[in-house]
């Protein structure tokens, strides 16, 4: 499968897509605590086009003050292998017409819940569960919510190797003979 995965990421077109997608990923995540402030940033006519766009980028040094070690590794994983399952996927859409997707959107989101800290790293679950019942949750687990991010990771990996086998696999069915 190695060779299928290569195959894809040797056509420029979804290298870039992986890379785009990887890069919005993690945009997402370092943005994500601080989307009312983005929100305020891009609406306003204060600032020029260009100032928008330099304050965003400059969003990037958010990693280095509020994220650990291990969320920045967790986040550089989760960002390339979530890029690199959804340029698969487009791949596989285009050389199949099937949908086999499912586990990678799970992953991502799975890995996105879990970045950060109890209080960054629960944005996702308190818009879903509410703030209190969140922080209770990611509070009683033993590594605060990374464990999330490491379940992530692993269904990514299992879309990737999912997805690599069925581009492997020959595109006719195996016509099996009756006994009669």
């Amino acid at each position: 499968m190695i060779k299928v995965y290569l195959k894809v990421l040797a056509k420029p077109g979804y290298l870039i897509l992986a890379l785009v997608l990887g890069g919005l990923i993690a945009a997402i995540s370092l943005w994500l605590p601080n989307w009312q402030l983005l929100k305020l940033i891009f609406q306003t006519d204060q600032f020029a086009l260009s100032e928008k766009l330099a304050i965003f980028f400059s969003g990037i040094g958010i990693v280095k003050t509020g994220f650990s070690l291990w969320d920045r590794l967790l986040l550089i994983i989760i960002s390339c292998l979530g890029g690199f399952n959804l340029s698969l996927i487009v791949y596989y859409f285009k050389a199949r017409s099937k949908a086999l997707g499912g586990l990678g959107l799970i992953g991502l989101v799975s890995g996105l819940v879990g970045l950060g800290c109890l209080s960054c790293g629960s944005v996702v679950l308190s818009a879903i569960f509410g703030l209190t019942m969140a922080l209770g949750l990611m509070s009683y687990l033993p590594f605060g919510g990374a464990e999330l991010a490491v379940l992530g990771v692993g269904f990514l990996l299992l879309s990737i190797y999912l997805i690599g086998k069925k581009l492997a696999s020959p595109l006719t069915c195996e016509i099996k003979e009756s006994k009669k």
